[in-house]
């Protein structure tokens, strides 16, 4: 399969001039017409399929599905809707300690954990910690 081999034809390093340098390669494929006909619509979808092999560790190759947009949809909503939240103040934080000073070698730190959360009118949607 082309892509694979695409793949493994830039993962040798190269040399130019005194420099080794090594590349990697996160390919998104969408598929004339199966997917779309329009030029912008498979940009588009593969786009989002890069960026899902991104996500699962590069160079890798990922084909565009219909259910890929569908999750590129629902981020995009999620996205949307916390971008609203902070702006209403609907997120609040909490910041705990959880221990004193550690020492490591000459450097200290203090342990701590971090929680948001998102409430909104209906009740707390999400926490994150």
């Amino acid at each position: 399969m082309w892509p694979k081999n695409l793949l493994e034809v830039l993962s040798p390093p190269f040399h130019v001039e005194d420099h080794e340098i090594s590349i990697g390669a996160s390919i998104g494929i969408s598929l004339f017409p199966e997917n779309a006909v329009a030029a912008t619509d498979l940009l588009r979808q593969a786009d989002s399929a890069m960026y899902l092999a991104k996500q699962n560790g590069k160079n890798r190759v990922m084909f565009f599905t219909p259910r890929l947009e569908s999750l590129v949809q629902e981020r995009l909503s999620l996205e949307n809707q916390l971008r609203a939240a902070l702006a209403r103040s609907e997120i609040a934080q909490q910041l705990a300690h959880h221990s004193g000073p550690t020492r490591a070698g000459r450097r200290s730190f203090i342990r701590s954990r971090a929680a948001s959360a998102w409430r909104t009118k209906t009740g707390v949607r999400c926490v994150f910690q």
